[in-house]
């Protein structure tokens, strides 16, 4: 077996007899350009050999990269198979197939799916959209964690399932703009947030035991002049801690591991991903001003997308949303939305309710596109105000992105299909530790500001 870890989360495994490429975000920007590879890797889609099999975790950018997949499809052809997890609704087969691709499957949960002789893989669900994964690659057993936060009764599901890996890869550093871009936070929340995620790489690797464990899925830089001062935060592989148990190893990208040689290192990997951790945290010089569109353009995008979420929302969920607003500071205008009846009005100047400060471009984009709402939360190109006098951000942030995967969207006949059955039956484990955990009063995290 073999493996490299080409970008981000980006895997290539080779089990000897099939060669499967997982998650590549290989080239560009994500969420609206919120987001660069670090580091940049230029020519990777033309070095890459003909994958077997193409395989997914979840919808979001830096995983599921539309431009990279168009690529790849441009390379190696429409006919290129491909493979994503099965959710409750299809936010991936869907757009797989727009593109081109002809060889298109979905996977259900929970089962061992043999991608060739001796590679196989499940998809454990975890959140709205996303999942863990367990590959066996000839005699090797890797956990793929990506960004997935396992606790609870998911975490021993899959520890039974796979005892002591020889390889897990997790995050370890955020890539997130939560909750850094809330104002308010002391220094010591600041600090607890930038460590979390390390922590929780630490803790899941220590349940799992595995021989190595590898810091993933944080290759990122914040790319625009509204959020590159988050570099600052984020934490690099040096940050990561080596000390056994758990065995953390390193690996840059671009490095890898077979079973002739074992770990596979090459000084210009380590050199690249230093030079692009400190380019990051530099900060730099005014690019080109952004053009602010007219302020029609932006209440006719805004109003087109407050108009299908107050429809397909349900009113019970509306009515516990608060109010919410967004601020377009370069044009000084904000729009105030009251959702329990259904209702926003516009108005000049910050509102005095909790809201988001983002600039009008941006937000007329995340009004016009799909995943939206998603890209504003992750791509962290906004700040929170006024977040502690309600609720109001702490609700909309995974209501808007369980309206961004179209959850919504669809008539309540469709949750009674037998995808939806067993799905459900599938994520048994994910939700009787929420049920128990509600039940309890318990919070599932400490952090000082709404969680997605």
């Amino acid at each position: 077996m073999e493996l490299r870890l080409l970008s981000h989360a980006a895997l290539w495994i080779d089990s000897g007899d099939t060669r499967l490429l997982f998650d590549p975000w290989l080239q560009g920007t994500c969420y609206d350009g919120a987001w660069a590879l670090v580091p940049d890797r230029p020519g990777l889609i033309a070095a890459l050999e003909r994958p077997d099999v193409v395989a997914f975790s979840h919808a979001h950018p830096d995983h599921f990269h539309l431009p990279s997949l168009v690529a790849l499809r441009d390379r190696f052809g429409p006919g290129l198979p491909l493979v994503v997890p099965q959710q409750a609704v299809d936010i991936m087969a869907g757009v797989l197939r727009q593109l081109g691709f002809t060889s298109v499957r979905e996977l259900a949960l929970e089962q061992t799916h043999h991608l060739g002789p001796s590679l196989s893989v499940s998809f454990h669900a975890c959140r709205a959209d996303d999942s863990a994964q367990i590959i066996r690659a000839g005699e090797r057993i890797i956990v793929n964690a990506n960004d997935c936060r396992l606790e609870g009764w998911v975490l021993a599901h899959m520890r039974r399932l796979a005892p002591a890996p020889d390889f897990y890869f997790g995050q370890f550093s955020f890539a997130d703009g939560y909750p850094f871009c809330f104002e308010g936070l002391s220094a010591e929340e600041m600090a607890t947030a930038v460590r979390a995620p390390l922590e929780q790489f630490l803790q899941q690797a220590a349940a799992f035991a595995p021989r190595w464990a590898v810091p993933a899925a944080s290759f990122v830089r914040f790319a625009q002049p509204d959020n590159q001062a988050l570099n600052r935060l984020a934490l690099t592989l040096d940050d990561v801690p080596r000390e056994a148990p758990p065995a953390v190893t390193v690996l840059y990208p671009g490095d890898g591991w077979c079973d002739a040689r074992g770990f596979l290192h090459e000084p210009a990997n380590s050199d690249a991903y230093k030079r692009a951790c400190r380019a990051a945290r530099e900060p730099e010089a005014g690019g080109p001003g952004v053009e602010v569109p007219p302020a029609d353009a932006v209440r006719a995008a805004a109003d087109a997308r407050l108009r299908d979420m107050c429809a397909v929302l349900p009113g019970w969920l509306r009515r516990r949303m608060g109010v919410l607003g967004f601020h377009m500071h370069d044009l000084d205008l904000a729009v105030v939305v009251r959702w329990a009846d259904g209702q926003w009005a516009w108005q000049p100047g910050e509102p005095d309710v909790p809201h988001y400060r983002v600039s009008a471009s941006h937000f007329r984009r995340v009004c016009q596109a799909d995943w939206g709402w998603t890209t504003l939360h992750i791509g962290a190109r906004f700040q929170a105000r006024r977040w502690r006098q309600s609720d109001a951000l702490s609700m909309f942030m995974p209501v808007s992105s369980l309206y961004a995967m179209r959850y919504f969207h669809q008539t309540w006949q469709h949750y009674l299909t037998p995808r939806v059955l067993q799905v459900l039956w599938a994520r048994r484990f994910e939700i009787g530790d929420l049920a128990w955990r509600t039940a309890r009063g318990a919070a599932w995290s400490d952090a000082p500001a709404p969680r997605l």
